[in-house]
């Protein structure tokens, strides 16, 4: 560590008593502390000085926060009566850089068409192309269209109108793109429910949507347990397979149903229910609009779509990745291939499929990711497009990854809430520069505004950690039932005066993120992935991360549990060599962590168990018991009265 030292104001040597006295900044080249600032008060004025290490920061930084620091004193004393923390640190030339400069994301045109309307003038300008493909099942677009027609006609005939949700159960088959054309055509929202929930979670889905029909199909009808919950009215099943072959038998009817339905939606209608997955407690119900989906696949500045495309949907229908895969292909002409869960888990099998297949264009959850590319390690060198996200991205392993000769041409890291349809911000990983500890999320894509904010919903500069806001015109409506919810988390936007524009709400993501010099977005962790122990503040994905930069681990993750004292401790889960040290991690953790951050247990395992979104499934990670490398440390009880009172000394302290 070395010290560098900023002067505020310097003036010439005082004279006193007969003497001449200088002052004499002395530059001992170390820092005795990370950061530390000093005022002196002098005859001529206030001295400052800023020591501090530059492993740890740089002069641009210092000498912005010194700029800040100056910038509150004058503020303090234009503006006596306001709080400090109310007082703004940037100068105008920042607030515009924050607001205008790095959220230029303006569309080139405004959305004025739903989903329903641009999909069928694609149909019309390319009725023979294909697709949709289903292991040896194909569909042009021409038939997707008429097919689709075919099942709305018989949904608007059962009183379907706008933003009718209806929920669609059916396991990974063309019907349920059928089936979602169908119910945006009728007017409705569709609810999609993955065949692999627990009964309670698929019932609880079907009394808070209060969707009055369900579309099914064989394989998934008798599958369908439904627990009667709706007293005032009957839920209708509606079986599909049937429907087309009642419709199949009577041509005349069959034509007549061919076309097109009356549009009866806007943009901002409800498209889509998707209920929130992997978190405590009960689903939420975010409800995006045709407008977001919109804005997602149609000319965006993260990817160019072209109707040569081949795009792999691969993700769950429930999960909102499946909005960028199905509709970036629809809406785009483009062919796109259905793959079921069981293919997408055995990676040498999936990518081989994906290679017949001729696919271009991939979205994976980053666990996905990492599971397929240390199995196969393939050439993916056949893909114009990989996004991987979800989940916070291992910088190792993606390093790792693009030195590869046969890596795809573009690697995008995809980062976004589901309450802002799927994808908020982007970073082209081909030119990752090698000093970065961590994957950015980059910038905000087309028609989203981002914001990083303190608790009171002030700016924060470049470089300091604060929480993420997201504006635009992808943010959800809100939760479906849920209106203290939506309150609480989508809040009127402070910087947009106009409260009519697509802009003037704002989303609360939860997620700690911070301004890169150049415009990029760093993500930090979760807000909620805060733990206190032993009254420290902790975030797990700290720990996660220098974990993840040991050699012999491949991945891990940190989480806090109660132990058999009912207090925080940290686990961590690791893939590692089968051969790996406990004791070697354990200190190289203590070179880079305090005592507390170091996990007091670890588990290795062979992979991590992922639930159906690709994401870590952190409820099965509580099953592997018999993975344990090292065990908590036994505390051994106070005996005499002399360690008596001081354990209660210390437990008053401590408030342990």
């Amino acid at each position: 560590a070395t010290t560098e030292i900023y002067t505020l104001s310097l003036h010439d040597a005082l004279p006193i008593s007969g003497w001449i006295l200088s002052q004499l900044d002395v530059h001992t080249n170390t820092a005795k502390f990370d950061l530390t600032f000093e005022l002196d008060v002098r005859p001529e004025g206030i001295i400052g000085r800023a020591e501090y290490s530059t492993e740890l920061f740089d002069d641009d930084f210092i000498q912005q926060m010194i700029n800040h620091y100056e910038r509150l004193l004058e503020a303090v004393t234009e503006n006596a009566d306001t709080p400090i923390n109310q007082l703004q640190l940037l100068t105008n030339r920042e607030i515009k850089k924050l607001l205008i400069e790095w959220n230029n994301t303006k569309p080139t045109d405004q959305i004025q068409e739903s989903v329903k309307t641009l999909f069928e003038k694609q149909a019309k300008d390319t009725p023979k192309n294909i697709a949709v493909v289903f292991n040896k099942q194909t569909l042009t677009y021409g038939e997707l269209n008429n097919r689709s027609n075919q099942l709305a006609w018989h949904l608007a005939q059962l009183d379907v109108m706008a933003e009718t949700p209806i929920i669609i159960y059916m396991d990974k088959c063309p019907e349920i793109i059928i089936g979602m054309l169908a119910i945006l055509k009728a007017g409705g929202a569709y609810v999609p429910i993955d065949m692999k929930y627990p009964k309670e979670r698929v019932n609880m889905i079907i009394e808070d949507s209060s969707s009055p029909i369900i579309l099914v199909n064989e394989s998934s009808k008798n599958k369908l347990n439904i627990k009667l919950i709706c007293s005032k009215d009957e839920i209708r099943l509606i079986n599909v397979d049937t429907i087309f072959s009642v419709l199949n038998e009577d041509n005349e009817d069959n034509e007549d149903n061919q076309h097109n339905l009356p549009n009866v939606v806007r943009t901002n209608n409800l498209a889509y229910v998707i209920y929130t997955s992997g978190s405590t407690g009960r689903p939420k119900g975010v409800e995006i609009l045709h407008q977001g989906i919109i804005r997602l696949v149609k000319n965006p500045n993260y990817i160019k779509f072209s109707e040569s495309d081949c795009i792999a949907q691969a993700s769950s229908c429930s999960f909102d990745a499946a909005t960028f895969e199905i509709w970036g292909a629809l809406l785009n002409g483009a062919k796109l291939v259905l793959f079921d869960s069981n293919t997408v888990l055995k990676p040498k099998h999936f990518v081989g499929l994906l290679k017949q297949a001729k696919i271009n264009i991939l979205w994976l959850n980053a666990s996905l990711f990492i599971e397929i590319y240390k199995e196969t390690h393939e050439d993916f060198k056949f893909l114009t497009y990989l996004l991987v996200g979800g989940e916070a991205l291992n910088a190792k392993i993606i390093y790792e990854f693009m030195r590869q000769k046969h890596k795809p041409k573009n690697v995008i890291n995809g980062y976004g809430p589901t309450e802002n349809t799927t994808f908020t911000t982007y970073y082209l990983i081909n030119d990752l520069p090698q000093s970065y500890e961590s994957i950015p999320i980059g910038a905000p894509i087309s028609q989203s505004q981002v914001y990083i904010l303190d608790n009171n919903l002030q700016l924060v500069p470049p470089g300091v950690i604060g929480e993420l806001y997201i504006g635009g015109t992808g943010l959800a409506r809100g939760y479906l039932n849920a209106p203290k919810l939506t309150k609480e988390n989508f809040i009127p936007n402070p910087f947009c005066a106009d409260l009519s524009k697509s802009n003037a709400r704002l989303y609360r993501s939860g997620d700690l993120v911070r301004w890169l010099p150049d415009g990029k977005i760093e993500f930090i962790g979760r807000i909620d992935d805060q733990v206190k122990i032993r009254g420290y503040r902790v975030e797990c994905s700290d720990i996660s991360n220098v974990l993840t930069q040991y050699s012999e681990i491949q991945k891990c993750l940190v989480i806090s549990k109660n132990d058999e004292n009912n207090q925080n401790c940290l686990v961590a889960y690791i893939v590692a060599k089968p051969s790996i040290d406990i004791t070697k991690i354990r200190t190289y953790l203590k070179k880079k962590l305090p005592d507390y951050m170091i996990p007091t247990t670890f588990f290795q395992l062979d992979k991590f168990p992922l639930n159906t979104n690709g994401k870590v499934d952190r409820d099965a990670l509580l099953k592997f018991q018999n993975n344990l490398l090292i065990k908590p440390r036994t505390i051994k009880e106070p005996t005499t009265p002399e360690e008596i009172l001081l354990t209660e000394i210390w437990s008053d302290v401590l408030k342990t």
